[in-house]
C-alpha cells in the first residue's frame, strides 16, 4: 500500500487526492481539539473556513444544540464559547452538541482534501485508532500536513511520522506492505529519532514558540500524548 506525506495542504493538488484516502493532521491544535470532541461525545463537528460564515452558520442550529470553537492567530474568538485547546471540548461541554469549528489552518486544510475519497482527522492522540481505519479502507493513502500559515510545520511531519509507525505495527499483523514516498521515510525517521522526547527539538519551531508565548504551552503536551 502506498503512503505519501504532503508538507503543507498548499502543496497538494486534486490529482493527489481524489482517489486516495486523505488523513489530515494539525496536531497543534485542531485535529486534536477535533478527536478530543468526538472522544467526549460531540454529535459532530461542522469545520468552516471563516469567521463570519461560522458564526452564520451557526444560527442555523437549534440555540442550545450547538458549540462555537475556534482560533486566529492562536488567540481563542470573542464570544466563541470554546477557543482551540483540546482539553477544553469536555464532556460537559460537547456532550450531544453540534461543534462548529473554526481555525486558522486546520479548517482550510479540510476543505481543501474535500475531493479525496475519504478524509479522516489525524494526530498523536488517536495516532494507532487512525492507522489501522485508513488501512482498513485499502486505498492508497496521503497524510496531508495543515502546516502553519501555509507553510511546512515540524510538529505535523512528526505526526505523520507517529501515524506511519502505528501502520507498520499494524500492518504487520495484517499482512500489508507499506512503501513510503521521501517524505513519509522523512517523517518516520524523525519520528523514531525524538520519540519520548519530543518537546526538546519542537521547542526551536515557530509555532511552538508561538503557542508558549500566547499561554498555550499546557496545549502542546497535551496534543502530543500517544493514542
Amino acid at each position: 500500500m502506498k503512503v505519501s506525506v504532503y508538507g503543507a495542504y498548499g502543496h497538494v493538488a486534486d490529482k493527489d487526492i481524489r482517489d486516495k484516502t486523505v488523513v489530515l493532521i494539525d496536531v497543534l491544535r485542531m485535529s486534536s481539539s477535533i478527536v478530543m470532541a468526538l472522544e467526549n461525545s460531540a454529535i459532530k463537528v461542522i469545520p468552516i473556513q471563516e469567521v463570519e460564515e461560522a458564526v452564520n452558520f451557526s444560527r442555523t442550529l437549534d440555540r442550545n444544540g450547538f458549540v462555537l470553537a475556534g482560533e486566529r492567530d492562536s488567540m481563542p474568538l470573542p464570544l466563541f464559547t470554546l477557543g482551540n485547546s483540546p482539553a477544553t471540548f469536555t464532556r460537559d461541554i460537547v456532550r450531544n452538541k453540534t461543534v462548529v469549528i473554526t481555525t486558522s489552518n486546520g479548517t482550510s486544510a479540510l476543505h481543501r482534501v474535500r475531493l479525496a475519497k475519504r478524509v479522516l482527522i489525524g494526530c498523536t492522540l488517536n495516532r494507532t485508532a487512525v492507522a489501522e481505519k485508513a488501512l482498513e479502507l485499502g486505498d492508497s493513502i496521503a497524510l496531508v500536513c495543515a502546516g502553519n500559515n501555509g507553510v511546512f510545520a515540524a510538529e505535523d511531519v512528526y505526526a505523520s511520522g507517529s501515524i506511519i509507525d502505528a501502520m507498520f505495527k499494524s500492518s504487520a499483523s495484517a499482512d500489508i506492505e507499506i512503501e513510503l514516498d521521501d517524505l513519509g521515510f522523512v517523517a518516520h525517521e524523525l519520528y523514531k529519532a525524538s520519540a519520548g522526547n519530543l518537546l526538546e527539538p519542537l521547542s526551536q519551531t515557530k509555532h511552538y514558540k508561538e503557542l508558549v508565548e500566547a499561554g498555550f504551552e499546557d496545549d502542546i503536551g497535551f496534543c502530543l500524548q500517544e493514542d
